[in-house]
Parts: C-alpha cells; structure tokens; sequence
C-alpha cells in the first residue's frame, strides 16, 4: 500500500507543470510517503530523497500557507539520517528548518509544543556531532518547553507511537505538577 502511495505521489509530481501553484502540495506529500517506507525498510538513500523532496516542496510552499509540519517533515527526516545512519550533512540545516517551524508555530497558534519537540531533536543531533554544550543546553531548554506545553495525553501518545520511556516519565511529571 505503502509503495503504491510512493508511486502515486511520484507520478503526480512528474505531471506536474513547473509553474504549477499546488506542485509544493505534491512534494510534500511526496516526501512523506518517499520517508515512511525509507523508515520502514531502514533504506537511507530513500531518507536522503525524502530530504531532497521535502527541501524542494518548503522551498516551493507561499509563506502565507507555510505550515510547521510543512518543516518539521523534513527536520525528521534529517535528524533520523543523522541518529540512523550517521550521516550529519544537512543536520544545520535541521536546525534552522526547526527554528523556522518554531516561529510559525508561535505566529500561527499551532502546534507549538511539537515544533518545540523538533527543535530540541535537532539541536541534540547537532550536538553528538559537533560537541557544542550550547547545542546541548539549548536542546535540553526546547525539549523541556516542549514537556511544559505538552499534555500528558500528548505525551502517552507520542510514547505509543516511538516507544521513548522519557515520554511516560514526563507525563507523569506534567500530571503530578497539574
């Protein structure tokens, strides 16, 4: 099912005029079906294509509809290559698309806390690759952010959905100081 949403996805892109307004809609789109089966079966290159497609599709997107998980597609995308397969080339890159995602976040009263989330994961990945404590110490501060506009619900989500006991452990602490 997977394969023929790729497929779909990747015909719609090739029909697609240049100057066609909905084409950042399709790359989009694209690169999250190209990066769940690149997930799926651990296939790097793909995650690197879903990169490619999912810069083109931001570069391509009007400001006045960028949305966060326009971005923050892209940030995951970038920081499992990283966490992955070690591969650091775009993780700057990650940086500054979270922090983007962030600033439309705020303006747009939306998802915040995640964008949040992918900012702190960026920060971190940037981090283990260069050694900057100031990467570390602002991850540590987004990250705690996130927990702080997160609901425990979210939280219990977010564990069921990556298994992370840090997402438990922070749900409860989000509970106890409710």
């Amino acid at each position: 099912m997977l394969d023929q949403a790729v497929e779909l996805f990747e015909r719609s892109v090739n029909e697609a005029a240049d100057d066609d307004p909905e084409l950042y809609v399709e790359l989009c789109n694209f690169a999250v079906a190209l990066a769940d089966r690149a997930r799926l079966d651990r296939n790097s290159d793909e995650l690197r294509r879903a990169v490619q497609v999912g810069l083109k599709g931001v570069a391509l997107t009007p400001q006045e509809v960028m949305r966060p998980f326009v971005l923050t597609n892209v940030v995951d995308a970038i920081v499992e290559l990283a966490r992955d397969f070690e591969d650091w080339e775009h993780v700057d890159m990650a940086v500054q698309l979270a922090r983007w995602a962030l600033t439309v976040a705020v303006e747009q009263d939306d998802e915040v806390a995640k964008s949040y989330s992918h900012l702190g994961s960026a920060l971190r990945m940037r981090a283990e690759d260069t050694g900057s404590a100031a990467d570390l110490d602002d991850a540590v501060g987004a990250l705690a952010t996130a927990a702080e506009l997160s609901s425990p619900e979210d939280l219990q989500q977010r564990f069921e959905l990556t298994g992370a006991a840090a997402d438990l452990d922070e749900a409860d602490a989000v509970l106890a100081r409710a």
